[in-house]
């Protein structure tokens, strides 16, 4: 049986780190405790009541989230760097992954990293996923897709590093 949903209401501002290229809200940490999780988690926030966005918050420190806007809601939520926006954030317990395109798919595969790709909280795999779909120009395309094939050879060293760490200790113990 599916838990209960927790909805989220709060008012923040949309801030764009000086040197980045992205936009993101930091979630309150009285929200960030409530969603009863450390890690990434995946949620659905509607932004001004205009743009929903379906990704994870995740952890900046501090026992604090923040979440990534991206430039399709910040346009439809019409909000630019420094603007106050409302959210209401709701925690997605059962997030669906979306489809991985063939292209991307092709791309880990020659990478070898379509399993740790595979093995990405839903809400980044998605977030990465709709990133490559959005790209207008070709070029853009191939850059998203590059960056998540990065992505993916970064968790698959994670893998590789935590399997070698539990391998020693039980050859410690």
């Amino acid at each position: 049986m599916p838990k209960p949903s927790r909805t989220f209401k709060f008012t923040t501002r949309l801030e764009r780190p000086a040197g980045s290229w992205f936009h993101l809200i930091m979630i309150p940490a009285s929200v960030s405790r409530a969603t009863g999780k450390r890690g990434p988690v995946p949620v659905v926030a509607l932004v001004n009541g205009l743009a929903e966005v379906r990704a994870s918050i995740v952890p900046c420190g501090g026992g604090r989230h923040r979440l990534l806007i991206n430039a399709r809601a910040r346009g439809e939520a019409r909000v630019v760097a420094g603007d106050r926006v409302r959210i209401v954030l709701r925690v997605d317990e059962n997030p669906v992954a979306d489809p991985v395109p063939h292209d991307l798919a092709h791309e880990l595969r020659k990478a070898d990293v379509l399993g740790p790709f595979e093995r990405l909280p839903i809400g980044k795999r998605n977030h990465i996923i709709r990133a490559v779909e959005e790209a207008v120009a070709e070029t853009t395309r191939d850059k998203r897709i590059a960056m998540a094939v990065e992505v993916a050879l970064g968790a698959s060293e994670k893998e590789f590093d935590r399997a070698a760490a539990a391998a020693r200790k039980r050859g410690a113990g």
